[in-house]
């Protein structure tokens, strides 16, 4: 599982410095982040990389940003809930039915 924190740092649109490792993988490759081995030396190789070439960190930075406007927004995910509830029988119906209007609390009770 991806931590969420990576999809803010995406969003951020800064230089990304993760381990190459399938839970941040998942969502990073090496055009839009500087990824390394989980070692010390791994991490701080990447982390050097990515000082020592302000350009291509900042492109980096850049790619993670439309990558997780395109794949990972809240409009995507929610276009993927409906792609899925669209198989499951008489779903369309339930669609149909308006949320309550949310009552606000009042202090005191």
């Amino acid at each position: 599982i991806t931590p969420l924190k990576i999809y803010t740092y995406m969003a951020a649109g800064r230089p990304i410095v993760a381990t190459d490792l399938p839970t941040h993988t998942a969502v990073l490759d090496h055009t839009c982040a500087f990824l390394a081995a989980p070692t010390p030396a791994g991490l701080a190789g990447a982390q050097a990389q990515a000082l020592d070439d302000p350009a291509a960190a900042a492109l980096r930075g850049v790619a993670a940003r439309a990558r997780v406007a395109e794949r990972h927004s809240y409009a995507r995910f929610k276009a993927g809930m409906a792609e899925l509830y669209a198989h499951i029988p008489g779903w369309a119906a339930c669609s149909a039915v308006q949320p309550l209007t949310p009552v606000p609390l009042r202090r005191g009770l």
